[in-house]
């Protein structure tokens, strides 16, 4: 080995010298070649530098120009700007006002017209412009009146910022004043000009400026100028140059601007002097014409360090670097033909474990292979059994609710016969077993949902108000059937409008009281709800903490509490029942609503279940559909909301529609308010307030014998159908849903208010169905002798066929129908494929009639699939008596408004 590498060595170093003796020599060579040359190119760069910085300064020159200009034509293209439109305009213009500038606005105005101006200035808002007068300013005092030049005065009418004295706005200045030559100037020329060069004046300014004058020219009277008045504009000479890149110039160059009148100014010396050009050298390094408004200056640009001593520093740096790099090049030279026979050595042995690596590469891939198929084999077959799973569930749930419609449907209809207080308790056992199961299939369904992923939450307005009475009229029986306490609080600082999925809500709630019941013997269960803030503004956790002082729980059964088909312990659902899903789809149904549930719990003692969501507030009271509606005439509304916000947001929206508004957060000041005042057009009010509810308000408002009473319009997030309820014996003119179109509430205000014939809206149930027509389609008989004995009840008109091709052959036979029952499968044709040929018929008379699908489907992808179709409405089975009953009512009408 050491006979092999001499050989080596000695070629190493003979190439190594000759590499770097050649980059030697090329530096060299470069050095002295390239010196004179980096000397014009730096003189040439520098030149473009300082051309650059001309066009940079003409560009400022232009913005100030423009800028100015604006303002000018703002005048020029308005009647009239007032005080608060022109701060707001230069506010625009100049997002950042530069320190020490004034903007004046000079008034152009034929004496014959000025009492006229004078008007109009003074119909300003601001103090300043209520004695405003137009003034002759001579020995330091003012005279009255102006005296005019030409028939003319010229007078600052606005200024920015505001004026240095008293003496400033309204004073007339004449051609002979300092700056009336030059005022006048462009009055007689109607062209803008720029100043040249001032020192500083007085107390006014302390840094030399120049001045923009530019003519406000109307053009709209005959194609002809009309110079109305000027804008005068001061500004520092330095702003021009702040207004370039500072880095990029001052440490390169200093600057000399001259104007006619031979004022020089220094830059960044900032000094003004009376000069010429001789005092500079001969020959400048670079100067250029400035081509202003009006006027003509010269900028001489010189750089500040000598060009030469620079460019030779610069190049030593290179040659001294350049010297380094040839050394480094020849080492790594030396480095390489060192290290290449070793490297072939190296190669050789990697060549060889690289071949053995590749041959067990290619095994491993032919395993892998073998595990993807395996994999996507398993993969196959899990999605296949999640299929056949969820098709097993939806068909499992239409075969049992199909029976159980038969099962609940006869007992709703036998609770209203004449029966004796045995068969009554025996029905409404039959009842409670029935609901019961639907609450057994709904829960597998729900799990199914969630543990799939394919669960949507809604996001849709309702009110915490609904939530409550739903919780009372679910539970209200079964806690005095039990002998139990029942409270719910509702914390003040709860917001009462609320965006969300307010089922998915009422069944976390429903899930957890009903176990608390269940699990409760004696004592109480309670509902307190509060509200939290959220790390997001627009968003905040709800609160539902269930306490209830039954059998609690221990340790060990509590880190078992939330799994799916579990209970504390066998017992339980031998004594109590249930399938050990409740509590699962609860806190899975908190987590996708961003929140969890935690529980605490003491054997014999009782139990804490505490459920925390996200929510959306509801602040949308009022959406803008239409901005140009006003009253006829100017409306009085008495208006009532305990959410101020609410409050504050319809008065506004009020007022926009010019009407007079008194507004309260206490029904009970309001109360007091129409007692002693009768004048109001209409009674605009929430529903649910905690002072005072709605039917109390309006029970109150008829029993004060009012000779007229307002007509009532409620604007309510509350459930509508729970208003009409409560208000059987009230009227009230419409209820509105939070948030309500902008539209839809005037022309409720407008009917309530200015028709003669004030139809008000009566929440009293119509006693029957009397009247109207109805086909049902559909093949189950028990299921048609439901809804047959239904409709006989309620003396409508109904026709029954068996499937969907009956259906349409009598149609177009018949189509007299205010609605039509739809079941979705029925044989030969089935529900949708009979939606698709009615609403696809060219008869509109039968294309519109409204559809209402029967149908123990109740995934939410049927009932989207089920409205997409063309259906109006989704009923599930079992099917409930009176909401049968209030979707044919609601339906019929809507297709009566239809036909008319």
């Amino acid at each position: 080995m050491k006979l092999n590498k001499r050989p080596l060595t000695s070629n190493s170093i003979i190439i190594t010298l000759v590499v770097f003796i050649f980059g030697i020599a090329i530096t060299h060579y470069f050095y002295h070649n390239k010196k004179s040359q980096q000397l014009s190119v730096a003189q040439a760069s520098l030149q473009q530098k300082a051309q650059m910085r001309v066009k940079d300064i003409e560009a400022a020159f232009n913005r100030s120009y423009f800028q100015v200009a604006s303002i000018a034509n703002l005048f020029s293209s308005s009647e009239w700007v007032s005080f608060e439109e022109y701060v707001g305009f230069i506010n625009k213009v100049y997002p950042s006002f530069p320190q020490g500038r004034r903007i004046s606005v000079l008034n152009y105005v034929n004496v014959n017209q000025l009492d006229l101006e004078l008007g109009k200035i003074k119909n300003n808002p601001e103090v300043q412009f209520r004695e405003f007068a137009i003034f002759d300013f001579v020995d330091q005092k003012k005279v009255y009146p102006a005296s005019a030049a030409n028939e003319h005065v010229v007078f600052p009418q606005y200024t920015f910022p505001a004026p240095p004295n008293d003496n400033f706005l309204g004073r007339n200045i004449r051609p002979d004043s300092p700056i009336g030559p030059l005022l006048y100037k462009v009055i007689e020329s109607h062209t803008p000009m720029i100043t040249d060069l001032s020192a500083p004046v007085g107390n006014i300014t302390d840094k030399p400026f120049f001045i923009h004058i530019h003519p406000i020219v109307n053009n709209s009277e005959s194609n002809t100028n009309w110079l109305t008045g000027l804008i005068l504009s001061s500004q520092y000479i330095e702003d021009i140059f702040t207004l370039i890149d500072a880095n990029a110039t001052t440490d390169l160059f200093n600057y000399y601007l001259f104007d006619n009148q031979g004022n020089l100014y220094s830059y960044p010396d900032k000094t003004l002097t009376k000069s010429s050009t001789n005092t500079l050298q001969a020959n400048p390094f670079f100067q250029s014409p400035l081509q202003l408004e009006g006027n003509q200056w010269r900028i001489i640009i010189e750089p500040k360090t000598q060009l030469k001593t620079d460019a030779a520093q610069l190049l030593l740096g290179l040659y001294i670097t350049g010297g380094l790099l040839s050394f480094v090049v020849a080492l790594l030279v030396f480095q390489s033909i060192r290290q290449q026979e070793t490297l072939k050595e190296q190669v050789a042995l990697k060549t060889s474990a690289l071949e053995q690596a590749v041959v067990q590469l290619d095994q491993q891939k032919s395993q892998l292979k073998s595990q993807n198929i395996e994999l996507e084999s398993a993969v196959e077959k899990a999605n296949q059994a999640a299929r056949v799973k969820a098709e097993f569930l939806a068909n499992m749930s239409h075969e049992i609710r199909t029976p159980l419609n038969g099962i609940v449907g006869f007992t709703q209809l036998l609770k209203m016969t004449n029966l004796d207080h045995q068969q009554v308790d025996q029905l409404s056992k039959i009842e409670i077993s029935a609901k019961h199961l639907m609450t057994v299939i709904n829960d597998v369904l729900d799990f199914s949902k969630i543990e799939s992923g394919k669960i949507e939450l809604e996001a849709e307005p309702f009110s915490i108000y609904n939530t409550i009475d739903f919780i009372h009229s679910t539970f209200d029986d079964e806690i005095k059937d039990k002998g139990l306490g029942f409270e719910i609080t509702l914390a003040k600082n709860v917001h009462p409008d609320l965006m969300g999925d307010t089922v998915r809500v009422n069944q976390i709630l429903l899930n957890l009281l009903s176990n608390a019941i269940k699990f409760t013997n004696q004592g109480k269960v309670t509902l307190d709800i509060t509200m939290q803030d959220s790390e997001q503004s627009e968003s905040l956790y709800l609160v539902f903490t269930v306490s209830d002082t039954g059998i609690g729980m221990s340790e060990s059964e509590l880190t078992r509490l939330f799994r799916a088909f579990t209970q504390a312990d066998t017992s339980t659902t031998r004594k109590y029942g249930g399938t050990g899903l409740g509590l699962s789809i609860c806190h899975k149904l908190c987590q996708l609503m961003g929140g969890d549930v935690k529980v605490t719990s003491e054997e014999n003692i009782g139990s804490v279940f505490t459920a925390k969501i996200k929510l959306q507030v509801n602040n949308k009271v009022i959406i803008e559909d239409d901005t140009t509606l006003k009253f006829e005439r100017q409306i009085s509304v008495l208006l009532i909301d305990d959410n101020a916000k609410a409050l504050e947001i319809v008065e506004q929206h009020l007022l926009g529609l010019d009407a007079r508004v008194d507004s309260f957060v206490s029904p009970k000041q309001a109360l007091t308010q129409i007692k002693g005042s009768s004048s109001y057009d209409v009674i605009l009010m929430d529903w649910c307030m905690p002072e005072m509810a709605g039917d109390q308000f309006l029970n109150q408002l008829k029993s004060q014998g009012l000779n007229k009473t307002p007509p009532v319009v409620i604007l309510s997030a509350y459930d509508r159908a729970h208003i009409k309820h409560q208000t059987s014996n009230l009227a009230i003119t419409k209820i509105l849903r939070k948030p309500c179109a902008m539209s839809e509430l005037f022309q409720t205000l407008s009917m309530a208010v200015f028709s003669d014939a004030n139809q008000y809206y009566s929440a009293e149930k119509p006693k029957n169905l009397s009247g109207i027509r109805v086909l049902v389609a559909e093949d189950n008989s028990i299921n048609q002798a439901i809804i047959k004995k239904i409709l006989i009840n309620e003396l409508a008109e109904g026709y029954y066929v068996n499937d969907g091709q009956e259906c349409i052959e009598h149609l177009d036979k018949n189509h007299d129908y205010d609605v039509i029952l739809m079941d979705i499968q029925m044989p030969i044709l089935d529900g949708i494929q009979a939606t698709h040929w009615i609403r696809s018929h060219k008869n509109p008379a039968i294309s519109s009639i409204p559809i209402i699908a029967l149908t123990a489907n109740v995934l939410k992808d049927d009932i989207d699939h089920y409205l997409s179709i063309g259906m109006n409405a989704h009923m599930a089975k079992p099917l409930n008596v009176e909401k049968l009953r209030e979707y044919i009512l609601f339906y019929s009408l809507q297709s009566n408004k239809v036909g008319s």
